[in-house]
């Protein structure tokens, strides 16, 4: 699919120079334009997502969520030093 969008000139896609395993991908002023018409129906789709669920039990979830990305994070830079 990324490639399918970057061919499609919708993003960009950069090396880091310091550590060249990651990439850096950003919207091109074609994907900009796009953005600001299919935003609005992200936007609903994420309230038909979210409909009935109280906003605690999302707030818990997006908590979670950020630890477990936490974790990943800290146990791959703990691997890289080894």
């Amino acid at each position: 699919m990324n490639d399918s969008v970057t061919q499609r000139g919708l993003i960009k896609r950069e090396r880091d120079t310091v550590d060249r395993r990651q990439v850096f991908v950003s919207l091109t002023p074609k994907g900009r334009q796009l953005e600001t018409h299919l935003l609005p129906h992200g936007v609903d789709l994420i309230k038909i997502a979210l409909k009935g669920i109280p906003k605690e039990d999302i707030e818990t979830c997006m908590h979670v969520l950020t630890r477990v990305a936490e974790n990943l994070e800290t146990e791959f830079k703990e691997s890289e030093c080894d």
